[in-house]
């Protein structure tokens, strides 16, 4: 539907870029008003407030924070503060007043004495009598002096019956301030705090209006396209596997939250602030591109907007922030397999589709990655788009398709780089596929001039080409860094059969002889063959160009590859089950339940995780002065931010700290060669010629172990050197060491 530009899109285009202006000026308004937030404050190196002030400033409060930041390189052991200004009542009503200080502290308020906390003394609270006050501005004057050598000052007040709080630096001015211009400061702060917030609003409710109509035609064709599902009978059965999936992906989001970086390579909350701001430009770079970055960040925009509005607990925001990023994967997850079942519905049929995102659903990695900030299923979901354009530019040529390939494929790349070699055989596939032979192609040329703008744009590099340059030079100098086989005719061998095994232990063995069959029926079948040669050149592509470069293989890796074999997967057991016998379906409902307990075993483990036991006891046992070392990094260890800790790797630093606990992560540091630092630090600790005993261990719970084959890096033995998943880090064996007492 062409797009004309109609007077309610025009005055929805002012209206957003009214409410754009006024968020980026917000900030700026208060400005117009000169006074700032504050009290005079003058501070004296002596503890009488004799002589001349040694320092001063128009905008401080009385804080321990601001005094150590106003007083730096002043000696403490004589210092003495004051503070004069306005304190303003917001509303008339009982206010009460209070410090507390470890030195001699006073308030005056309207010339009389209401906090009388002075003297030396160590830290002590002292609150005066409630006060009546009338709305507006009333003479306000703080003292405060310290002598023994350490400042520790707040300034509190109770309205009415509330709690009491820290004086905020609204409430306080260095001069006379009459309530009206108090109230429009007020309410430009508040616009300020909470001018994203509206910004979301606006746009939001300017694109309601802009595009209603296509959002009506949009409802229409949706409404046609559940009925069409129906008369398939494949819209309840989708509906329910989605359900199911997100459910098993919801489960265990908390995972090592807050405080814990147990994932590996999430994307984090400051990570994300960071690049914001510095808006990805400056010189920003990462380890990943720029685009999922992009994507948190607009998910974050409404909680932060929060945030400022309400002025928020920072931690506590944090924790949420992680948590919608998590959340945005699991919806990505869930669009995932909704395009993943229209393309297969497109070549096989909607129940041959109905397979195979049943089947890609309780993948473990999946499973796992569904649940994280990381950018896996991201990449994957743009890919999964991608592919269905692939096909579409394939079968009915438009230009619109090969335009929505190009910008699929762009930015699955500009979510993770090494998903260029998905795309590296797919233009050539087009350019020359089995019915068109088509050597060039005007759309294709049009449909990467439009790939290489829109990499230029997601990657900023009009205005960050140093950084875009500093991310390619990081993303070369870490490819070397994975090889695990030699680039020789036996270890590229032995790459493709751990490859192989990679697959079968993922996805289990049933899932992926289903996998391989329906790929050998499809490319027997001469109905079929030609699809079949198309969806496999991605898997080729991605092999030899990326697989077979860094000679490593992974389970995450392996995520796209293992989008289209779940493709074939659902084309067999469609044509195994088409006849209707009873057993062939209770044969594949044996597979799926087998299948859905070991995708089951990924959320059990992350609930019980070991290093929740372990975080338990060492609360129990471990006080202020208690060193607790790790042997590990953050990723394999238990949370000890609340906790007096460091980090060991070898013995010298052992009997240096002569920490009271020593946590060993068994299922990692057990695979540590034992002739190197780390080897010989556990060595000592297991043997006992270290002065420690084994006091505490926390064992991971592995549910259904009994079923044969089930995922060797869930429930078989973790000590394997051979690292292909990153899902044996889920509770892992953790033994905690006690020095002995006498040493």
């Amino acid at each position: 539907m062409p797009l004309t530009l109609t007077r309610r899109r025009r005055a929805a285009a002012l209206a957003i870029a009214a409410a754009t202006l006024a968020a980026f000026l917000a900030p700026y308004a208060r400005r117009i008003d000169g006074l700032p937030d504050g009290l005079q404050a003058q501070y004296f190196q002596n503890a009488d407030w004799s002589g001349a002030a040694a320092r001063s400033r128009a905008d401080s409060v009385p804080a321990t924070d601001r005094l150590a930041i106003d007083t730096a390189g002043m000696p403490a052991d004589a210092l003495s503060a004051s503070w004069t200004g306005w304190i303003v009542a917001p509303s008339a009503g009982p206010y009460t007043f209070a410090t507390a200080s470890n030195g001699g502290s006073s308030v005056y308020l309207d010339g009389q004495l209401v906090v009388d906390n002075g003297g030396p003394h160590p830290l002590r609270s002292k609150a005066g009598a409630t006060l009546a006050l009338e709305r507006g501005a009333h003479p306000f004057f703080v003292k405060y002096a310290e002598a023994q050598d350490r400042l520790e000052l707040t300034l509190l007040w109770q309205r009415g019956s509330g709690r009491f709080e820290p004086v905020p630096s609204w409430a306080l001015r260095p001069r006379r301030v009459s309530y009206a211009r108090f109230a429009a400061d007020r309410v430009a702060d508040a616009v300020a705090r909470a001018r994203w917030l509206l910004w979301f609003v606006v746009v939001a409710a300017a694109a309601a209006v802009a595009f209603s109509r296509e959002i009506r035609v949009g409802s229409a064709r949706a409404g046609g396209a559940i009925e069409e599902l129906r008369r398939e009978r494949a819209w309840r059965p989708l509906l329910l596997i989605l359900a199911g999936s997100t459910a098993i992906n919801v489960a265990g989001l908390w995972w090592g939250l807050p405080d814990g970086l147990w994932v590996g390579d999430e994307l984090i909350p400051k990570q994300v602030a960071s690049a914001w701001a510095l808006h990805f430009s400056n010189g920003w770079h990462d380890r990943y591109p720029p685009l999922h970055f992009y994507a948190l960040t607009a998910a974050y925009a409404p909680a932060v907007a929060v945030r400022d509005a309400l002025d928020l607990d920072p931690p506590l925001v944090d924790e949420a922030l992680a948590v919608i990023g998590r959340l945005l994967t699991v919806l990505m997850a869930a669009v995932t397999l909704v395009v993943l079942f229209f393309t297969g519905r497109r070549v096989f049929g909607a129940r041959a589709a109905l397979y195979a995102i049943a089947m890609y659903a309780l993948l473990t990695p999946f499973v796992y990655y569904a649940k994280t900030a990381n950018v896996d299923v991201p990449y994957v979901m743009w890919f999964a788009f991608a592919l269905y354009f692939y096909l579409s530019a394939l079968e009915r040529g438009s230009m619109g398709d090969f335009l929505l390939w190009a910008v699929a494929a762009t930015l699955a790349v500009c979510t993770k780089d090494q998903a260029y070699g998905l795309f590296a055989f797919m233009p050539l596939a087009v350019a020359y596929d089995a019915r068109g032979r088509r050597v060039f192609d005007r759309r294709l040329a049009i449909a990467a001039g439009a790939a290489v703008v829109l990499f230029a744009v997601i990657h900023n590099l009009p205005a960050n080409a140093a950084g875009f340059a500093e991310h390619v030079r990081m993303l070369v100098g870490a490819t070397g860094g994975y090889r695990a086989y030699e680039p020789s005719t036996s270890g590229r061998l032995a790459l493709l059969g751990v490859t192989i095994r990679v697959f079968a232990r993922s996805w289990g063995w049933p899932m992926f002889l289903a996998a391989s069959i329906g790929t050998a029926l499809a490319l027997a079948s001469r109905a079929h063959r030609r699809v079949a040669i198309l969806l496999l050149v991605p898997i080729v592509s991605y092999y030899l160009t990326f697989i077979n470069v860094i000679l490593y293989t992974y389970d995450r890796f392996l995520l796209p590859l293992f989008l289209v074999l779940a493709l074939f997967g659902g084309y067999a057991l469609d044509a195994f089950t088409r006849p209707g016998r009873a057993w062939r379906t209770a044969i594949v409902a044996a597979m799926f339940a087998y299948t859905a307990l070991n995708a089951a075993t990924v959320d059990v483990m992350m609930l019980t995780d070991s290093r929740y036991a372990v975080e338990r006891w060492l609360r129990d046992r471990a006080d202020d002065q208690s060193l607790v070392a790790a042997t590990s990094i953050v990723t394999y260890m238990p949370r000890l931010d609340g906790f007096n800790a460091v980090q060991i790797f070898d013995r010298l630093a052992l009997d240096a700290f002569k920490p009271r606990f020593c946590v060993v992560n068994v299922d990692y540091t057990l695979a540590e060669p034992p002739d190197t630092p780390l080897g010989r630090l556990i060595g000592a600790l297991r043997d006992g010629s270290a002065p420690y005993r084994l006091a505490f261990t926390a064992r991971p719970w592995k549910p259904w172990q009994w079923p044969p084959w089930g995922p060797p890096d869930l429930v078989g033995d973790r000590r394997d050197t051979e690292m292909v998943s990153f899902l044996r880090n889920i509770s892992p064996t953790i033994e905690v060491y006690e020095r002995a007492a006498a040493q």
